[in-house]
């Protein structure tokens, strides 16, 4: 009897799990809907807006624009500024900045404002760092004024954020007369 019980327990904890992850689902679809999006990611904004540290944004893609709604603002983003999206981990930015070369596209091209982040750990040498490793999902773009700005966003699921990249980067193809490889 007792298995039994610890059997429906168990079952009972499964269905939930699963109707929540459906819930899920069809609320990410809802938000692309109703936002007459083609894409969305949910992520944490890191740096670029003049918005809170890691304030969560839902990043719609529109057909001509993308869109990065907080819960107290709407920032517009036309997809003919953007030059490239791309996801790094702090790995991968600490090695760029630690040559000439590198730290060029890091402070110039790649993202601009993410020194503390670099700054913080390119003293690390080649040591590996113990923990969970961090991405950062960044867009560069032309701004109004013609100088090269960036923003950038973090999330736990790099995947997500490079899909929604790659995605992103089939969007430009239009746009962009050069390639460009950061």
């Amino acid at each position: 009897m007792g298995g039994l019980l610890f059997l429906l327990v168990i079952g009972g904890i499964i269905w939930i799990a699963i109707n929540r992850g459906k819930k899920a689902v069809a609320d990410h679809k809802q938000k692309m809907v109703d936002a007459g999006a083609d894409d969305l990611i949910t992520v944490k904004h890191v740096e670029g807006l003049g918005i809170q540290r890691y304030a969560t944004c839902d990043v719609f893609r529109l057909s001509e624009k993308l869109v990065v709604v907080t819960e107290t603002q709407k920032f517009d983003l036309d997809l003919k500024q953007i030059r490239a999206a791309v996801v790094k981990s702090e790995q991968e930015l600490v090695e760029k900045s630690k040559n000439v070369v590198g730290r060029a596209i890091i402070g110039t091209l790649l993202v601009p404002g993410l020194g503390t982040i670099v700054g913080g750990l390119s003293g690390l040498g080649t040591k590996t760092k113990k923990g969970q490793t961090r991405y950062f999902m960044i867009f560069n773009y032309t701004a109004s004024n013609g100088e090269l700005s960036a923003v950038t966003f973090t999330d736990d699921n790099a995947i997500t954020m490079q899909a929604f990249c790659n995605r992103t980067n089939k969007a430009l193809a239009p746009y962009q007369t050069e390639s460009i490889k950061l």
